[in-house]
């Protein structure tokens, strides 16, 4: 989406991902699948870049450096300095950098530190039911998200190979298991 390119470009590495992405739109439809009105939102709201997963993480790595890249330490604590950040990691080192990123997750130890108290929220009553789909030549997908009624949703999304990911939400339900 718009933001997360934005992000990206200001980190310089807009071009590349663009180059391993495909231009695409997602438009919100009724239960009946009639295109819904979106006032306030503009044709460059519904655009997004589809990129496949593995290909941003290797291209994000490599922009990196992959020697920079540490698997195995987890984050315990920071401490924030004039011109940067030291991060403390559970193998007892201790890193100097410009900026910290906290993407370590729902349950996110750099936010806990850094909003205290401000633990991940539970979604009580929210379920979701995910699958990839192959499809077939000629079958024309358009990528669609229906918002439906009682608190559903679902749709379906071109992947980066051609098949589908296909998804339903629902809130506030009981739970499916009874």
């Amino acid at each position: 989406w718009a933001n997360a390119l934005a992000v990206i470009d200001d980190l310089g590495v807009g071009e590349q991902v663009r180059s391993i992405g495909a231009p695409t739109e997602m438009h919100f439809h009724d239960p009946a699948g009639s295109l819904l009105d979106t006032p306030g939102y503009g044709p460059e709201d519904h655009q997004y870049l589809l990129v496949h997963r593995a290909k941003l993480n290797d291209l994000l790595a490599d922009a990196v450096g992959r020697d920079n890249i540490r698997l195995s330490s987890g984050f315990t604590a920071y401490e924030e300095h004039a011109d940067h950040v030291t991060v403390h990691l559970s193998d007892a080192v201790s890193l100097d950098a410009d900026v910290l990123v906290g993407a370590d997750g729902a349950h996110s130890a750099v936010r806990a530190q850094l909003v205290p108290g401000a633990a991940a929220q539970k979604h009580a009553g929210h379920y979701s039911w995910l699958a990839f789909i192959p499809v077939f030549a000629g079958t024309g997908i358009v990528d669609r998200l229906i918002l439906g009624t009682n608190g559903c949703r679902g749709g379906y999304v071109r992947t980066h190979d051609g098949s589908v990911y296909w998804l339903v939400n629902q809130f506030n339900s009981p739970s499916p298991m009874g």
